[in-house]
């Protein structure tokens, strides 16, 4: 069995320096291959960067223009609803000046009537 042993330990021996080439090709591609990737990663991890930056950006400025036209629709409304209410009041005002003037043209009527009661009443006791 010895024989036998060493010719299997020989032929394990031969058959893993026939690979030793294979080996070092595989090696050499790993190599390589990482290589790569770290190139690629080196290249590539900026371009994200930016592109990441470019889009907190965009959405940075996006929301700062949402905000603007909500103030600038915030002070829009709240002059409208001021001049709403500078109309309404000038409308009450306009309203009670008429209110008052009525009144005082009915006033001015009736003592207008009253007075031309008196001259008739007047004018039948003189033809009396």
């Amino acid at each position: 069995m010895e024989v036998e042993d060493v010719l299997q330990n020989a032929q394990a021996v031969t058959q893993v320096k026939s690979q030793k080439p294979k080996m070092r090709r595989v090696r050499k591609q790993i190599h390589q291959s990482d290589d790569d990737l770290t190139s690629a990663y080196q290249i590539s991890t900026p371009v994200l960067v930016q592109q990441a930056q470019n889009s907190i950006d965009i959405i940075t400025q996006q929301r700062l223009e949402k905000f603007a036209n909500l103030v600038q629709l915030k002070q829009l409304t709240s002059a409208n609803t001021q001049n709403d209410t500078n109309a309404q009041s000038q409308l009450l005002k306009g309203l009670k000046q008429r209110q008052l003037s009525s009144k005082q043209l009915m006033q001015k009527q009736q003592k207008q009537e009253e007075v031309d009661c008196i001259t008739i009443i007047q004018k039948v006791f003189r033809m009396l």
